[in-house]
């Protein structure tokens, strides 16, 4: 059986994951870049202005990509690694669970 919900009740919440980009984390000549500098600074004060809903993924990933030990990104191409997916997937549930909540 399918319950329809009626608009007044729907409700849907965006929310955006901003993730430090492959040559960011890795490449040398992007290492001058700091997170306050940095585009993807502009891109989180700018949804924390329209207060929308978001993980900030920077924090938890450039310290160990910035010292080599982990890899967020597959070494042929741009495209996240299951460990980068796993930590995305980890992230965005606690999110959830947190908006759920309210």
């Amino acid at each position: 059986a399918v319950e329809r919900i009626s608009s007044s009740k729907a409700r849907s919440t965006l929310i955006v994951g901003t993730f430090p980009s492959k040559p960011s984390l890795y490449a040398r000549e992007y290492s001058h870049i700091t997170k306050q500098t940095s585009t993807l600074a502009h891109l989180e004060t700018a949804l924390e202005q329209n207060n929308i809903q978001h993980v900030r993924f920077y924090d938890l990933v450039v310290p160990d990509a910035k010292n080599k030990r982990t890899l967020f990104y597959y070494k042929e191409d741009t495209h996240w690694n299951a460990f980068a997916n796993q930590l995305i997937a980890q992230e965005l549930a606690k999110k959830i669970k947190e908006l759920s909540k309210e």
